[in-house]
C-alpha cells in the first residue's frame, strides 16, 4: 500500500473516532455548545458500531470538550456587543452565556470551585490575583488587555464607591437567595459605577499590573490578547 494511501485511511479513522467521541459527549450533555436531537441520532447512525480505543477516547474526550466550551464562550462573549462590567460579573455572565459550571471553569484555571464563586462575587480582587491565573483566565474567557483593564477599572471603582457597604452577593448563598443577591450586587454595581463617572471619580488601574500581564501574555506568546 502507498504511503498517502496509508495516511488517508488513518486520517478517515481518526475522523470516525472523533465523530463517535462528539456523538458520546453530546449524548452525556457534556457540550455546551447547542447541538440538536437530530444531530445526535445522524451521528449515532453514522457512528454506529465504532468503539474508541481508551487512548483515543481520552484523548478526543478532551479536546472535543474543550473545543465546544471555547465556542460557547465565544458566542456568550459577542452577546456582551462589546460592554464590559465589572471584572467577576464579566468572566460570570460570559460563563453563564456559554453554559458551563463555575466547577468546570475552576478545572481548566485548575483551582477549586470557592475560587471562581468568589472571583465572580467581587469577593477576589484582580489585583491580588498572580499574573499567571489572570492570563490562564483571560485566554479562557478570549478576554485582551483592553477588555481587562477595562474591567479591573470598573471593579476599582465600584470598589471605592461601596466603601464598606456589603454589595456583594455571597459565595456561599443557595439557589434563589444566590440569584436575587446577584441581581442585586449587579444593580448596585451599575449604579455606583454611573454616579462614580458623573462625579467624575476616575481611578487608574495600576500601570505594574499592566505591564505584569502584557509581559506574561508575550512569554506565552498570546500577541493575540495584547
Amino acid at each position: 500500500m502507498k504511503k498517502n494511501e496509508s495516511s488517508a485511511m488513518d486520517d478517515e479513522r481518526e475522523l470516525e473516532s472523533f465523530e463517535a467521541q462528539l456523538k458520546l459527549l453530546a449524548r452525556a450533555g457534556q457540550i455546551p455548545y447547542p447541538i440538536s436531537e437530530k444531530e445526535i441520532e445522524d451521528l449515532e447512525s453514522e457512528c454506529r458500531g465504532i468503539t474508541l480505543p481508551p487512548e483515543l477516547e481520552e484523548k478526543y474526550a478532551r479536546s472535543v470538550k474543550m473545543a465546544y466550551e471555547d465556542m460557547a464562550i465565544e458566542k456568550g462573549k459577542r452577546r456582551l456587543y462589546g460592554e464590559v462590567k465589572v471584572f467577576g460579573r464579566y468572566i460570570q455572565y460570559i460563563r453563564k452565556e456559554a453554559g458551563i459550571s463555575a466547577s468546570r471553569i475552576a478545572e481548566r484555571l485548575d483551582k477549586d470551585k470557592d475560587f471562581v464563586e468568589k472571583l465572580e462575587c467581587g469577593q477576589i480582587s484582580p489585583l491580588h490575583i498572580a499574573k499567571g491565573t489572570i492570563a490562564d483566565i483571560m485566554e479562557t474567557f478570549r478576554i485582551n488587555l483592553k477588555e481587562l483593564v477595562s474591567a479591573v477599572k470598573m471593579s476599582l471603582q465600584v470598589s471605592t464607591m461601596a466603601g464598606a457597604i456589603p454589595v456583594h452577593a455571597r459565595a456561599d448563598a443557595k439557589g434563589d437567595e444566590k440569584e436575587r443577591l446577584e441581581d442585586i450586587s449587579i444593580a448596585a454595581e451599575d449604579l455606583m459605577y454611573i454616579s462614580s463617572k458623573k462625579e467624575q471619580k476616575e481611578i487608574s488601574v495600576p500601570e505594574e499590573f499592566v505591564e505584569g500581564i502584557r509581559a506574561e501574555l508575550e512569554r506565552r506568546g498570546r500577541t493575540d490578547l495584547i
